[in-house]
């Protein structure tokens, strides 16, 4: 016959039914599962796009702000040039 002493020892020995699912717990938070990476990605997608968009929205300011002003004023200093030289100004 199995004594109380029998089943502390098997207790010690083999993992319990409470032993298991505090394993399982401790798993789920160790390892990602196929939905965990599913959200990730659609985050990482959605995150992606946003600074996308504002790269490309910098990109146009920066534009706007530095460059058009330096394409102006070289056009204007070709036009007076031309004109100092009594040339047909080139059509824009």
């Amino acid at each position: 016959m199995i004594t109380d002493a029998d089943i502390k020892k098997l207790k010690r020995v083999f993992a319990t039914k409470v032993d298991l699912k505090a394993m399982e717990g401790r798993q789920d938070k160790k390892y990602a599962t196929k939905d965990d990476i599913r959200k990730l990605k659609t985050d990482l997608l959605i995150e992606l796009s946003k600074n996308r968009d504002d790269i490309i929205r910098q990109i146009g300011d920066l534009i706007d702000e530095e460059f058009m002003p330096l394409l102006d004023h070289h056009n204007k200093r070709i036009h007076r040039i031309e004109k100092r030289l009594s040339l047909r100004p080139l059509s824009d």
